[in-house]
């Protein structure tokens, strides 16, 4: 196959409820729809959600390195099986000396087209190219995010009775006694069976969370995600050892070679794999297959 168009598009929809956390206000869906068109008639689709503040990427610094970086390897490339693919993501990536991380979601939205096109070409399953394995079922969770406990019990009710909500992640922010409220009353709305995880996005400090974590682990609490700055991210193992509560980390691991480093750290129990930012599927497949290695599991976010 050989690459014929290359079509982009701005895709956003406004929630029907903002998305409230440290990092941001979001009040959209927002991302770039990539469509691959062959010269065999076969189309390819993929997405890029560019978060600023995960991998440093825009709406608009995807749309220019997928136009201007990506397009004139893609035209010249031709594809013919999952090898071609991986070759192509290869050749694409900045050499070293650009940052990490920011280019991610846009390679992401590329590897998706590709094995789209690729699903199409064979009739395969993109699943069967990657040798995962297809479930049937997958559990449910949903994120609570910083809205008052009124609506937020108001719009439970209303969920309880359309998805099927298996355990909930609750957003937190740096003050105890606020947060101590609002999971006490999350807890309380959900029963004391259901599983809830808190999100912190990284902005506790080591200190901070052990104000935080003496107060919030009586609510049975089965994980913490992101719950230290940057700065303090060394002291992750202490706050494992000293809690008895899974870390979680989401933010912090966008490469392999992030992943790599938290492991052999001990920092997390658990990674958090978002295919945008992670760069596709292929690369989050390689850091699914490093972490199993070492006994970590890992959630789709």
């Amino acid at each position: 196959m050989i690459l014929q168009r290359l079509l982009l598009y701005h895709y956003k929809r406004p929630f029907e409820v903002s998305f409230n956390s440290s990092h941001a206000k979001r009040t959209c869906a927002e991302s770039i729809i990539v469509d691959l068109k062959f010269d065999n008639g076969v189309s390819g689709l993929g997405e890029s959600a560019p978060r600023p503040y995960v991998t440093g990427e825009t709406i608009a610094s995807v749309r220019n390195t997928i136009e201007n970086r990506y397009a004139p390897q893609l035209f010249k490339s031709k594809i013919e099986d999952l090898s071609d693919i991986k070759q192509i993501l290869n050749e694409l990536e900045p050499d070293k000396s650009q940052p990490s991380s920011n280019f991610l979601s846009a390679i992401g939205s590329i590897d998706l087209a590709l094995l789209d096109a690729l699903g199409h070409k064979t009739g395969r399953n993109i699943l069967q190219f990657l040798g995962a394995p297809q479930r049937n079922t997958a559990p449910l969770s949903l994120t609570i995010p910083l809205i008052s406990p009124k609506d937020m019990k108001k719009k439970w009710r209303i969920l309880q009775s359309w998805l099927p909500v298996q355990s909930v992640k609750v957003v937190v922010t740096g003050t105890p006694s606020e947060n101590c409220d609002r999971v006490a009353s999350i807890r309380d709305m959900l029963g004391p069976l259901m599983d809830m995880r808190i999100e912190v996005n990284g902005q506790w400090t080591y200190a901070e969370a052990c104000n935080n974590l003496s107060k919030l682990s009586r609510f049975n609490i089965s994980g913490i995600e992101e719950p230290l700055t940057a700065g303090d991210r060394d002291c992750l193992h202490q706050l494992k050892d000293r809690f008895g509560i899974p870390i979680i980390l989401d933010e912090s691991i966008c490469t392999f070679e992030d992943a790599s480093n938290a492991i052999q750290n001990e920092y997390c129990d658990i990674i958090n794999i978002k295919i945008s930012k992670c760069g596709g599927l292929i690369r989050a497949q390689d850091v699914i297959h490093m972490a199993a290695m070492k006994n970590i599991d890992c959630q789709i976010g």
